[in-house]
Order: C-alpha cells, then sequence, then structure tokens
C-alpha cells in the first residue's frame, strides 16, 4: 500500500481471513438466520439482508432434529483468487475488494446419542472489503465480508436415521 498506507498488510490479511471465517461459519451453523445481525460488522448490511431473506433448504430443517453441527477443522485460506481496488459509487471513496478460496472440514454428529459423525471437506469462496483511507481519515476501515458461498450442506443417507 504506497497509494492507501495501512490499507493492505498481507500478513494481517493471511492471519485474520480465517479466523473470520471459522467465527462466522461456525456462528451461521450453530444460530438461527433471524439472529444474522448479531454479525453486523463482520458482515456487510447487504449480506446480511441477503442471508436472512434466503429460504432454508426445506430438507435441511426437518433434518436439524438429527444431524447438528460440532465443529470446524482444518480452516486454511488456500489463496487469493483476485483483488482489486474500486471506488464506491455512493461515497467516492476507495475500497479493496479481495476474494478467497478458504477451505475447512465441517464434522457433523448423526443423532443426539449416536457417535457417528461426517465430516465434510469443502471449499468456499468469500469476498472480503475494507475501505480505504481518505482525505478525511488516515487510517483504512475495518474488513468485512461482503459475499460467501451457501453453508448449508446436503446430508446423503438420512433415511437411515428416520426411525
Amino acid at each position: 500500500g504506497l497509494s492507501f498506507p495501512g490499507g493492505w498488510e498481507s500478513e494481517e490479511f493471511k492471519k485474520g481471513a480465517p479466523e473470520a471465517f471459522s467465527y462466522i461459519l461456525e456462528f451461521l451453523h450453530q444460530h438461527d438466520i433471524k439472529e444474522v445481525h448479531e454479525l453486523r460488522g463482520m458482515l456487510s448490511d447487504k449480506l446480511i439482508e441477503r442471508l436472512q431473506e434466503e429460504k432454508p433448504d426445506p430438507a435441511f430443517l426437518n433434518r436439524e432434529r438429527k444431524v447438528h453441527f460440532e465443529k470446524l477443522t482444518n480452516v486454511r485460506m488456500n489463496g487469493i483468487l483476485w483483488a482489486a481496488v474500486h471506488v464506491d459509487s455512493e461515497t467516492g471513496g476507495s475500497y479493496v475488494h479481495v476474494k478467497v478460496l478458504m477451505s475447512a472440514t465441517e464434522v457433523f454428529r448423526v443423532g443426539e446419542e449416536n457417535d457417528e459423525s461426517w465430516h465434510f471437506r469443502r471449499l468456499h469462496r468469500w469476498t472480503f472489503r475494507r475501505d480505504l483511507p481518505n482525505e478525511d481519515w488516515e487510517s483504512p476501515g475495518e474488513w468485512h465480508v461482503v459475499a460467501l458461498t451457501r453453508i448449508q450442506p446436503h446430508f446423503p443417507r438420512l433415511s437411515e436415521y428416520d426411525g
């Protein structure tokens, strides 16, 4: 960042993106979508609105009594797909958009007393945004997520657990 001092700190981003990814994804798995407003500041307002408007997969809702999110493991940022600086058409300010490829193993437990767990290793595309300094303020804004892939997994073979 010569043009925008402090706007891009690669080590900070490499550390912070997986931490944010883990926190947000675990929150989305463990909470009702109506509570997504609690992530304000980490997610953009437009993304929060989109998530609240999305209709959950009815099959997932019917199965939630039998399949429970347990934890994330092996979280890592696989790479940056692209990064670019843009000008906000509403405010005139500059911002950086960074689209990353994240991976994690999502662990789900089947049933309340069943010891079986399913491990899904999935890739996620997330886009982060950071407002850059302008003449009114000297430091960049906080990073927040403006786009993410769908989080609802599709569980196989659940008919085995219906009875």
